[in-house]
């Protein structure tokens, strides 16, 4: 499964301002749509604004992330990687509650736990537009967040992304991305979601087990 983890920044340095209840809940489950093949999503855990997802195909783990407001990822762990990025969350609270024209810039530290790998990423985020999507015949309000972000490894080496996150306050996730970096674009698109269910009810993607 390829998710883009350098896309997503954020592990909390600073206490969250007011900006609302965070309104992504654990057990909320989606299908959803990276460069046209099938995977599951599913939300263990809910933290404050930390939201705990695990991405699953055909069944199987694929990887664990964790996001800042649904957006950002503050670690992910994979077969082959433990990736850590470290920034001060009030300046991406700068931009809540979204509004056309709000923007915020900061520099995130990120390092890769089992790999002598480290550096920085500059990131500017500016919200461009306010729009709506539809997820399974619900209309939702939406914005659109242009990101770009430049990543400095170890060494100098640069590496610039732009992404347009769609984002749904009302769920508290991006539910379409478009990242280009490079020749190379990734899409991720929501399809269909499945709500938290009271206790004792079995979650129709049975096979997302934590």
């Amino acid at each position: 499964m390829t998710v883009l983890l350098f896309v997503c920044i954020g592990a909390l340095t600073a206490c969250d301002r007011a900006a609302g209840r965070y309104p992504l809940s654990a057990g909320l489950s989606a299908t959803i749509d990276i460069n046209g093949t099938a995977h599951e999503m599913y939300v263990s855990k809910v933290t404050g604004k930390v939201a705990h997802i695990s991405f699953y195909r055909r069944g199987m783990l694929s990887n664990h992330r964790k996001y800042y407001r649904g957006l950002f990822v503050t670690e992910a762990i994979d077969k082959s990687f433990h990736w850590i990025n470290e920034f001060d969350s009030e300046t991406v609270e700068a931009l809540f509650p979204l509004r056309v024209g709000a923007e915020t810039r900061f520099e995130s530290r990120f390092r890769v736990v089992n790999q002598d790998i480290r550096g920085s990423i500059r990131v500017a985020m500016r919200v461009e537009d306010k729009t709506s999507v539809r997820i399974a015949g619900t209309e939702y309000d939406a914005f659109v967040i242009a990101i770009r972000q430049e990543r400095t490894l170890k060494g100098g080496r640069t590496l610039t992304l732009h992404r347009r996150a769609t984002y749904a306050p009302a769920l508290g996730l991006s539910v379409r991305t478009v990242d280009r970096e490079g020749e190379s674009i990734y899409t991720t698109r929501i399809l269909d979601l499945d709500r938290p269910r009271p206790p004792g009810r079995r979650n129709t993607l049975g096979t997302m087990v934590i």
